[in-house]
């Protein structure tokens, strides 16, 4: 699944609460095969993986 988590810490001045924190693993959404970051609405399941329009158009052949 296109997926990470990564440490976005906003340096807010206040006392860190771990986990708990909406920035410490943050989701960061990408296309499986391109890798670009997207928002998870612009991705489509295809084939058990989550691509973005350009690479899931990749996948089928043009029709006239």
């Amino acid at each position: 699944m296109g997926v990470r988590y990564e440490d976005d810490c906003a340096g807010c001045g206040k006392p860190c609460i771990g986990d708990l924190c909406r920035y410490k693993k943050k989701a960061i959404y990408f296309c499986d095969e391109c890798l670009d970051d997207l928002n998870p609405i612009k991705l489509y399941h295809y084939e058990d993986a989550e691509l973005c329009a350009s690479c899931l158009l990749g996948h089928f052949d043009t029709v006239r």
